[in-house]
């Protein structure tokens, strides 16, 4: 299990118990992984 895997299987369940991204104005975001290539100019 990774940690994406492990975010979606135990512990977003448990913010939706508890409200969050069900009661109006709360939301749970997605991380977001963003790679940009670089390169090292000489």
């Amino acid at each position: 299990m990774n940690e994406s895997e492990t975010r979606a299987e135990l512990i977003d369940p448990k913010l939706k118990a508890c409200g969050w991204g069900v009661v109006e104005g709360s939301k749970i975001l997605r991380e977001q992984n963003d790679f940009f290539e670089f390169r090292i100019l000489n």
